[in-house]
């Protein structure tokens, strides 16, 4: 299994646990599990320990997929910054590019699970990703999420893009239908928008990390 949402998804099913008894036993939101489940949220260290000890594993395997010792030994010979993720500006997005140089203010997020120094972060601000609905995903303010610039978007990822005015970027679901592609929001009170020429996706959501 090669990602700890599999991981997670198969210790459900070895106990047939549903989302909603899980969000239950851990005090979260059916939405926060939905997350956890389609890997595009990670849940903050006290809650991976819960969910360890509620699906009867090792936190480090649940985490990593690896025993406490694997993991102690690849931290030992990992470089000091591999898991440092600069959290950007949104309007820094636009001009983003794998070989940037930041200075000694930019600041980090130090986040264990995503590996690719080629990413970054965006804190999210706003409500055009906030879901009315209780049980779907949804990207609170707050919150972080990290963006892969050099993946490629499928249907049903959510995206970072520039608008056809050029000014600052913005998070969306990426939807292709009949050969058309909208970004749509998951607040329903914003506009669908139609993707046209000039405009950009400038990466894809990895994971959604939330501290609190």
């Amino acid at each position: 299994m090669n990602s700890w949402a599999d991981r997670l998804k198969s210790k459900m099913k070895e106990f047939d646990l549903t989302q909603e008894e899980l969000a239950r036993k851990l005090g979260v939101t059916r939405s926060a599990v939905a997350h956890y489940v389609q890997g595009t949220r990670h849940p903050p260290i006290k809650q991976v320990i819960k969910l360890a000890a509620i699906l009867k594993t090792d936190p480090a395997w649940l985490q990593f997929g690896k025993s406490q010792e694997a993991v102690k030994a690849s931290r030992q010979q990992s470089t000091k910054h591999l898991n440092r993720i600069p959290i950007l500006d949104w309007n820094q997005v636009i001009h983003y590019h794998l070989d940037a140089a930041f200075d000694k203010t930019q600041p980090y997020l130090d986040y264990f699970n995503y590996h690719d120094t080629s990413c970054y972060a965006l804190s999210i601000k706003g409500d055009a990703m906030v879901s009315p609905l209780t049980q779907g995903i949804s990207f609170n303010p707050g919150s972080f999420v990290i963006i892969d610039p050099s993946k490629i978007p499928e249907h049903g990822s959510y995206v970072i893009a520039t608008t056809s005015n050029k000014n600052e970027p913005i998070l969306r679901q990426y939807v292709e239908e009949g050969g058309v592609v909208y970004l749509k929001p998951l607040n329903p009170q914003y506009p669908l928008v139609q993707m046209e020429r000039g405009m950009k996706i400038l990466g894809v959501v990895v994971a959604s990390v939330q501290f609190t």
